[in-house]
């Protein structure tokens, strides 16, 4: 049950993210109603796909050459 070579979560919460992005909760929020970061609903919460995140901030490319 290994999805990549670490234990991280093929989901991040709105928190997760805005905790990696530094912005306001909000922010997230905004970003998703607008479309700009995508995200699946589970009930009344928001799960954001880690890989597409990643790609779409530049996140991937920085942790790979960590």
């Amino acid at each position: 049950m290994t999805q990549s070579t670490d234990d991280r979560s093929a989901f991040l919460t709105p928190p997760e993210a805005a905790a990696i992005l530094r912005v306001h909760l909000n922010t997230i929020y905004t970003l998703i109603s607008a479309g700009d970061i995508p995200s699946i609903r589970v009930g009344k919460s928001h799960r954001i796909p880690r890989t597409e995140f990643e790609e779409k901030f530049g996140i991937a490319a920085e942790r790979g050459a960590a």
